[in-house]
């Protein structure tokens, strides 16, 4: 008996030794476990980090760069329609003006005609005298004109603004252009420019709705050049081109880089159909006025 009760407490004793090893084992693998689950996660807040810090330079991120891009866009527009109203304005002023010359030098040469002292013909001095008085007339009606418009006033004003908003794009435009790391400080870029921008945005209060509908439809018509200068999706003019969007295939599948990212292009807007019909609709309703009027 008591050998048999010897061998029993053995066996108990194994047990528990082979239990208390067992709990030993999975008690090391939890913690294994546990570990490994704490550095995977290490691993993907240091991964968010580093692509934060990727996207995210001297304060710029993909959102403050797309805001930007689109504030580029409507400075460009204003751009455009200021420099073609300048160039259109300087036109009209410096063909009145050579009107004037034209008309003086005429004068002039009339002049000398009248202090003839015997009439090649009837009535010589009566049609001098008659011209004189007539080219006299239609320069002051012309510089009277001139001086109503104001054209030297506009040319001026707009000049100034043009250049101050010439610079402003070039600048914003600059800044886009550097990589992230030469880039000047977000915030204290933002302090500087956005009052700037925000400023320029707002249409010249020089031109006129009319004037500067008149721009527009002649820019439509006349210059496509200038709204796709070089085919390139960025320098696409905005409102004539949208914004940035996938470009997709005949069953409107998104095409996908071999990199793996999207091909984005910049679609035409229903800009171009309702500028030229809202012009010509413009341009009948005037008609008809001056019609009736008469």
């Amino acid at each position: 008996m008591s050998i048999e009760t010897s061998s029993n407490d053995d066996k108990k004793v194994d047990n528990l030794y082979l239990d208390l090893l067992n709990q030993k084992i999975k008690g090391n693998t939890d913690i294994d476990t546990e570990l490994i689950e704490t550095d995977t996660e290490t691993d993907s807040v240091l991964n968010e980090t580093d692509s934060e810090n990727i996207m995210k330079v001297n304060g710029w991120s993909d959102e403050a760069q797309a805001q930007l891009e689109i504030c580029l866009w409507k400075l460009k527009y204003n751009r455009i329609i200021n420099n073609f109203y300048f160039s259109e304005l300087k036109k009209e002023e410096a063909q009145l003006s050579w009107y004037i010359i034209l008309i003086s030098t005429l004068t002039s040469g009339l002049t000398v005609a009248n202090n003839v002292k015997e009439e090649p013909f009837q009535y010589f001095h009566l049609s001098i005298n008659i011209s004189l008085t007539s080219c006299s007339m239609i320069t002051s009606l012309i510089a009277t004109w001139m001086k109503k418009k104001q054209y030297i006033e506009r040319i001026n004003d707009v000049d100034r603004y043009f250049q101050k908003l010439n610079k402003l794009c070039e600048e914003v435009n600059f800044e886009l252009l550097k990589i992230h790391e030469d880039r000047s400080d977000y915030i204290t870029f933002k302090e500087v420019s956005f009052p700037k921008i925000s400023e320029y945005l707002i249409p010249n209060p020089a031109i006129t709705p009319q004037e500067w509908k008149k721009c527009v439809y002649e820019i439509t018509t006349n210059y496509p050049e200038l709204l796709n200068p070089d085919d390139t999706e960025e320098n696409k003019m905005w409102p004539w081109y949208g914004e940035y969007k996938p470009k997709t295939d005949e069953l409107n599948n998104i095409i996908i880089n071999e990199d793996g990212s999207n091909i984005l292009i910049r679609e035409k807007t229903d800009f171009t159909y309702n500028i030229l019909k809202s012009y010509k609709n413009y341009f009948w309703r005037c008609f008809c006025l001056k019609k009736n009027n008469i």
